[in-house]
């Protein structure tokens, strides 16, 4: 059968709230860093979404003229 390590002190390196509040300070840096990251995404996405608006239209319509010429 499996031993279960004996509780953690509150002077444990590898405390369960010591554990947890590593755990909360890397959650929060990595979520900082997310919404430093936000305004270059957005300005990304609105570029793509541009290029899609333009492309998109402008491909279907050679394509329409190559079919077009390939029904005359």
């Amino acid at each position: 059968m499996m031993k279960l390590a004996p509780p953690s002190s509150a002077g444990d390196d590898f405390s369960r709230q010591r554990i947890w509040t590593r755990i909360g300070a890397a959650a929060a840096e990595a979520g900082e860093g997310a919404l430093r990251e936000l305004p270059s995404t957005l300005r990304r996405l609105r570029t793509l979404l541009l290029v899609v608006t333009i492309t998109i239209p402008a491909f279907l319509a050679g394509l329409l003229l190559v079919l077009w010429h390939f029904a005359h």
